[in-house]
């Protein structure tokens, strides 16, 4: 994985995981927009949000305020229940332990986050374990992350997200090109909300 592109799973995973103040998020957003990884559209669209109205959506869109049209979990599309902590965060949990990654973010929340997931293969790959990276991604996270994508670009509490959403498609697309990655085809029980 290049340097560049570590950097940019650490700004998506920070995008989608924490809850930032004004001035981070504006910089993760330009930053993103710098190394090409983002739209105009997306820039524009951040650009136009306040603060309160930012932390409203990322409370719907990440913390699971209400029914979430685009729940952020694998679990929630890999497994029949569609339940949290399910078989397939089980299984990540344990390629976790297995590569000496503590999930230690004092919230009972699963492993399988999409953000904390980016930032766990930027973990991976800045210690040099490019192969461990590369699994995660083809076999944990790349699996289910189009159809959360899609479910994200298309709900209706964020304009920024949804369009955040769009160029992390294009963004995915590119990283599983260039890392020449085959993705494992796992059934997907959660396509439409």
């Amino acid at each position: 994985m290049i340097l560049t592109s570590i950097e940019q799973f650490k700004l998506f995973g920070a995008l989608c995981y924490y809850r930032q103040d004004e001035t981070t998020f504006q910089q993760q957003v330009t930053a993103l927009y710098h190394e090409q990884a983002v739209s105009t559209q997306t820039v524009t669209l951040s650009n136009q949000l306040n603060v309160d109205d930012y932390h409203a959506q990322f409370l719907t869109l990440f913390e699971g305020c209400g029914d979430m049209q685009a729940p952020p979990w694998g679990s929630v599309y890999l497994d029949r229940e569609q339940v949290l902590f399910g078989e397939s965060t089980l299984e990540y949990r344990q390629f976790l332990k297995n590569n000496h990654i503590e999930h230690d973010t004092d919230t009972r929340e699963p492993e399988d986050q999409f953000g904390l997931m980016l930032l766990a293969t930027a973990y991976l790959a800045e210690q040099g374990q490019q192969a461990e990276a590369k699994e995660l991604l083809s076999e944990h996270l790349f699996t289910w992350a189009p159809t959360y994508l899609e479910r994200l670009s298309a709900n209706t509490s964020s304009p920024f997200y949804a369009s955040l959403a769009k160029d992390l498609v294009t963004w995915i697309d590119t990283i599983r090109q260039e890392l020449s990655l085959t993705v494992s085809a796992k059934t997907i029980y959660r396509h439409h909300a």
